[in-house]
């Protein structure tokens, strides 16, 4: 299976690794549980017993997500990316050329997007639009709900 990079910020990185000893932390409790439905009897019959296994099953996957994301994590140092581009970590200023419209993204990991915070994903089609370009440029991006048409004002980091 080939390796993917995951790009993220080191506070992404660092909210990833404190989820993962969370869950890790969870485990014991749900072996507990596991245990305890066993001792009720018989165990094709014992809803509880299958709820605590499957439930520790969807634990493992979740951490064996998080270490595969943590293990390929390459963090994004700031002084290695052009200023003058949209890349992941840019905050994008925006203005819409049909509503006049001013917004600001920052482009981010998946694991990091949280659109009441202005981070986007940057697999997201908005993210993926903008990619590349530079101040002043004019782009159309297709989303969901059409095309739409944004001048880059301003990109920082």
């Amino acid at each position: 299976m080939a390796k993917e990079n995951v790009y993220m910020s080191r506070k992404g990185y660092e909210k990833l690794r404190n989820k993962l000893m969370e869950l890790k932390s969870t485990r014991p409790e749900l072996s507990t549980e596991i245990e305890v439905a066993r001792e009720k009897g018989d165990l094709k019959e014992n809803a509880e017993y299958h709820a605590a296994k499957e439930a520790l099953m969807h634990l493992q996957g979740r951490i064996a997500t998080l270490e595969t994301k943590l293990r390929n994590a390459r963090m994004i140092e700031d002084e290695n990316l052009p200023s003058d581009t949209v890349y992941i970590g840019a905050s994008v200023g925006l203005k819409n050329v049909r509503t006049d419209e001013d917004l600001v993204w920052v482009l981010v990991s998946a694991d990091e997007a949280d659109i009441t915070e202005g981070k986007i994903s940057i697999e997201s089609p908005m993210a993926q639009g903008l990619l590349g370009h530079k101040a002043g440029d004019v782009v159309k991006i297709t989303v969901p709900a059409g095309v739409m048409e944004y001048k880059i004002i301003k990109i920082s980091r």
